[in-house]
């Protein structure tokens, strides 16, 4: 999951010095791979073939090819498909959905403005088992992105941190210069992972489909916390921004929650503030809601005054502050 998302894995030992993950195409890459500095004791190469080192896990298929399936050690299967196949295909297992052409980027940014507009997100991305690969191009933070968190070496030997990513090196180099050339690209770039989807889209589309859309993460991060509040019950979401608001005090104020770090959703009987950074999602009152809403919409607490319960919506904000959420700055004292 880390591998394909670019969302840094949670079990990593903090300060390792090889990669996390590693997919080898070839099998003939591994000995290359052991050798180096980019494989540390903790890391895992996914290989084709069978390997007496215990880092090494033997895939059957394919884990970068879309339209094929991979399975790990035979127990876990991974589908992987092109985004503009979502329509037409169903979802029957565990599937990692890639922008592997500039159409799959058309289609992509075509189902966000859909949903941008009217706040309705095409089923296909609400299927449990479904994941879209490589976020952290698309808006998403970027922070599992980098040549220490993951890697693939391609059947010819070049080296990148995702099968659709521009070529950092070659098998058998060192790991600081695949980071060197990592954040040399980046750097000279606008919008965060420029490396992962370059070998398919131009980087200056990718770039202005951002700049155009600062709301693209939290679309991303709003269609997995209704997957996973769905997952607990919870019907009838909406997503606070994506064509509707909980309250209509906000309605017609100058919009600043396109890049907040919380999103609101709700529904008949409830409001949910989520901070998608660490998947914390704290249920409230609808009334509360709105108060949260208004705060993420205005910017702060304190122009949230202007608009709803000035009492009401800073204890609301003291609330959040003490429970550890990233209110919007600036506004409590």
């Amino acid at each position: 999951m880390s591998w394909a998302t670019a969302r840094t894995s949670a079990t990593r030992p903090g300060g390792a010095p090889g990669v996390a993950t590693i997919v080898a195409e070839d099998p003939d890459h591994v000995e290359a791979l052991l050798a180096g500095d980019c494989v540390d004791d903790d890391s895992v190469i996914l290989s084709p073939d069978e390997h007496p080192d215990p880092r090494v896990v033997r895939y059957r298929g394919s884990l970068t090819v879309p339209g094929d399936e991979g399975s790990i050690n035979d127990e876990v299967f991974l589908q992987t498909q092109e985004y503009r196949s979502c329509p037409y295909v169903s979802v029957l297992g565990p599937t990692f959905v890639r922008i592997t052409h500039p159409t799959d980027l058309d289609v992509f940014l075509r189902d966000a403005d859909a949903a941008r507009a009217t706040g309705q997100i095409a089923d296909y991305l609400l299927e449990p088992a479904l994941r879209v690969a490589d976020g952290c191009a698309l808006g998403e933070s970027a922070g599992g992105a980098g040549p220490r968190s993951r890697l693939v070496v391609r059947g010819g030997g070049e080296v990148s941190t995702s099968p659709t990513g521009t070529a950092l090196g070659a098998v058998g180099d060192g790991l600081a210069e695949l980071v060197r050339r990592h954040d040399e690209i980046n750097d000279a770039a606008t919008q965060p992972c420029a490396v992962s989807l370059g070998a398919v889209v131009d980087d200056q589309v990718r770039t202005q489909a951002l700049d155009s859309r600062p709301w693209l993460g939290r679309y991303l991060a709003g269609v997995d916390a209704i997957k996973a509040l769905r997952a607990r019950g919870g019907t009838g979401l909406h997503l606070s921004g994506f064509g509707h608001r909980l309250s209509s005090a906000v309605e017609g104020i100058d919009a600043r929650d396109e890049t907040s770090p919380l999103l609101l959703l709700w529904s008949d009987d409830a409001a949910y503030v989520v901070e998608p950074a660490t998947r914390r999602t704290v249920r409230i009152a609808l009334r509360t809601g709105a108060l949260v809403e208004a705060i993420l919409v205005a910017g702060s607490v304190e122009a949230a005054a202007a608009v709803v319960d000035p009492t009401a919506v800073a204890e609301v904000g003291r609330t959040l502050s003490a429970a550890g959420f990233p209110v919007p700055s600036g506004v409590l004292a």
